[in-house]
């Protein structure tokens, strides 16, 4: 099945769809009701049995995040510009669903909220019809070259299509809302004709409609996923709410995948057990984001997070960390993260796994860790670092500012050194501790750099009195924090100067040599810019008690 993205959905519809059914009143409160999550009436459409849920509060809320968060992307790939992706959209769909104008005009309601749910390994997305006269006429418009099949349902009219071989696509109106259903034949059913769904075989219409009677009976049980998620999250967090049942969700993909499936795949569900569920919460606005998401662990993935942040006392001074506009710390080890991702994202599993996998490629995030794995390794469990100025000079003299403390083995240093223009210089006492300073290569940096490798940490520093700063500090004492970054770029002068260091220096045969060659100094540019695209970039994760606590918020400048 083509995995698709909420937004995804709402595009093939439009692509691909015939025409709707009868329009029925909004969804009600009553005996036979429960009602619908506050703030969110389509959720009053969600089976009890839905796997994952995603809930949006407003069509035009979204459309007009969105438009914004793909802003930056031109950095990347600059035909990727709002107005270049609406002439696509537009060309390929007819509408495009990062212009409110477009939406409103194919008929659905911008002020209308928009829910996308799995029912099982099947998703189904609804959104709010505000004029269906406008959507038939569009749909009427994208539907010449596709052969759909209708079929009567409890009173409804169900429209259903071939969307590709073993995949079969139907919608209707229930209530109010415009729904598409999509739906995989498991491993295990034989596949369609040649010819598709249709003929003597059975058209996708004569399929069962088991998925539409749990959606017209979810008022007698109401789903309860979206609502756990916030009253534990913050009451600001509104706009979107996302809800997923690991464990169901993996037993969903065990069916779908039939036999075929691999023996060694269920180990991986029986970690993924280990989450009991898992949702998230976002306030949505054009040129920023806030989310939180909460994943509630049983006991043995506590234990195993708990003793990596025994293990991970290590901090730089508060006082100093938070002047910082640039810092990152992190108490739980590189390689331990980069191991779980590996193990977890599998093209042979099934979804989620395949999800999984298919991100880390698309992001390029599997060959930041392949390429960097050596380096993620020697560092260890716990580092903590703080960027206060970077400035080119001119002349390749940079001025650099920083501190860097972590747990790492002997190695991790031969790298720093080799990556950072010095030369071994003399060594002094600081704090009673014999401290090596070294003097930079061909006055590359102006500010000395000092280094101390004791304790198995590792502290360095680039500018007066950090050292000092570092060594004069109480203890750290071990927190339930994970992971803190904040970025705000626009208080660094030139964070490409950074960059540089790492760009300039030779291959080497080392498992991160090649990524910092000076074949990567088009990507380092394209990541300074990226960044500093951005007026304030915050990430967070935090144990409380059975919940791990994610936090995100960034805002554009």
């Amino acid at each position: 099945m083509r995995r698709t993205l909420p937004i995804l959905a709402l595009s093939l519809f439009l692509f691909t769809s015939g025409c709707p059914g009868t329009t029925q009143p909004p969804p009600r409160t009553g005996p036979d009701r429960v009602p619908a999550l506050a703030g969110f009436p389509a959720t009053a459409l969600v089976p009890a049995s839905a796997t994952a849920v995603v809930a949006v509060r407003r069509l035009a809320t979204l459309s007009e995040f969105l438009r914004g968060a793909i802003e930056p992307l031109r950095i990347l790939d600059s035909r990727r510009t709002a107005d270049g992706l609406d002439q696509e959209f537009r060309r390929e769909w007819g509408v495009s669903p990062l212009e409110l104008g477009d939406l409103e005009d194919a008929g659905f309601d911008g002020a209308g909220d928009v829910v996308v749910f799995a029912s099982g390994a099947s998703p189904t997305i609804a959104l709010r019809v505000g004029d269906e006269a406008r959507l038939k006429k569009l749909l009427a418009e994208r539907t010449k070259a596709v052969t759909t099949y209708l079929k009567q349902h409890r009173g409804h009219e169900v429209t259903s299509w071939s969307y590709a071989p073993r995949t079969r696509a139907s919608f209707l109106v229930l209530r109010g809302y415009f729904l598409l259903h999509l739906e995989e034949l498991s491993a295990d059913q034989p596949a369609p004709p040649k010819g598709g769904w249709g003929g003597k075989l059975g058209a996708p219409a004569e399929a069962g409609m088991a998925w539409l009677d749990e959606i017209m009976d979810a008022g007698a049980k109401g789903v309860s996923g979206p609502g756990w998620v916030l009253e534990r999250t913050s009451g600001e967090l509104r706009d979107l709410v996302a809800f997923v049942d690991p464990a169901r969700l993996a037993a969903a993909a065990r069916t779908l995948a039939g036999k075929a499936r691999r023996a060694d795949c269920d180990k991986l569900d029986t970690g993924l057990a280990g989450i009991a569920r898992a949702g998230a919460a976002f306030k949505l606005q054009k040129r920023s984001l806030r989310g939180q998401a909460v994943l509630e662990l049983g006991d043995a993935a506590q234990k195993e997070l708990r003793a990596q942040l025994e293990r991970a006392a290590v901090a730089l001074p508060r006082p100093l960390f938070a002047k910082a506009p640039v810092r990152a710390e992190w108490r739980v080890s590189p390689s331990y993260l980069a191991t779980v991702a590996g193990t977890y994202s599998s093209r042979e599993c099934g979804m989620p796994y395949t999800w999984l996998a298919e991100y880390l490629s698309s992001s390029r995030l599997a060959d930041l860790i392949r390429r960097n794995g050596g380096f993620l390794s020697q560092l260890g469990s716990a580092l903590s670092a703080a960027l206060f100025s970077s400035d080119e000079k001119g002349q390749g003299t940079f001025v650099f500012k920083a501190a860097l403390v972590a747990r790492c083995k002997g190695a991790a240093i031969d790298y720093v050194r080799r990556s950072l223009p010095i030369a071994s210089g003399e060594k002094e006492k600081i704090a009673g501790r014999e401290v090596e300073k070294v003097s930079p290569q061909e006055r590359t940096l102006q500010e000395r750099v000092r280094v101390l490798l004791a304790d198995d940490l590792l502290r360095l520093t680039s500018g007066e009195d950090l050292m000092e700063s570092l060594l004069g500090a109480a203890p750290p004492v071990a927190e339930d924090q994970l992971l803190a970054i904040r970025l705000e770029p626009g208080k660094v002068a030139d964070l490409r100067s950074l960059l540089k260091l790492l760009e300039d220096q030779p291959a080497s045969p080392s498992p991160w040599g090649g990524y910092y060659g000076r074949r990567q100094a088009e990507e380092l540019d394209q990541l300074a810019n990226l960044l500093s695209s951005y007026a304030k970039l915050e990430l967070g994760a935090r144990l409380r008690g059975a919940l791990l606590d994610l936090s995100l918020e960034y805002r554009l400048r």
